[in-house]
């Protein structure tokens, strides 16, 4: 007879915590949310482009601060190198215009004249080299100079004439 008294009990007080739970998650919290721990919601607008390296640090977290106060301060050493790059960038192409403004030295028409001279040389003998080929060919009825012998003739006149042209403009 005491067992289902004590099962009779439990089931009771098992009721009455399922009960109580239900209005205890039940009942008006007022709406407000309590959080603890550190809530960081703030933005910070920094008064310099891009990124780089901090040099200097010159206020912490926490610290009281004045309006238009300089906080930190950032290595401009990168910033430096660039803008001495950009300057010698820019010499350099001060001295290519003053180059083309004042034409060319005597010494280098005089080089120019001389590579000319020496192409042309080179364009004449390998037409004479072609020309007498193509005069063995003539008389031999193709038999006394290969094919290859004379594409090879006929390239480097080719090529011989072409820098003569190349020297021609050089020099214009």
């Amino acid at each position: 007879m005491k067992k289902p008294i004590i099962l009779i009990a439990a089931v009771a007080a098992l009721s009455l915590a399922a009960w109580g739970g239900w209005r205890y998650s039940q009942r008006d919290s007022g709406g407000d949310l309590v959080y603890y721990g550190n809530v960081d919601i703030r933005q910070i607008s920094l008064a310099f482009d891009g990124n780089g390296r901090v040099q200097e640090l010159r206020a912490e977290e926490g610290d009281r601060v004045r309006a238009g106060a300089v906080l930190a301060v950032l290595d401009t050493r990168t910033l430096a190198l660039q803008a001495d790059q950009a300057r010698a960038q820019m010499d350099a192409q001060q001295q290519t215009l003053l180059r083309l403004r004042n034409g060319s030295r005597p010494e280098e028409i005089a080089q120019a004249r001389s590579r000319l001279v020496a192409a042309q040389a080179d364009a004449a003998r390998a037409q004479q080299d072609l020309a007498r080929l193509r005069g063995i060919a003539a008389n031999t009825q193709g038999r006394g100079v290969s094919a290859q012998d004379m594409d090879r003739a006929r390239s480097a006149a080719q090529v011989a004439q072409a820098q003569a042209d190349e020297q021609r403009e050089a020099l214009r």
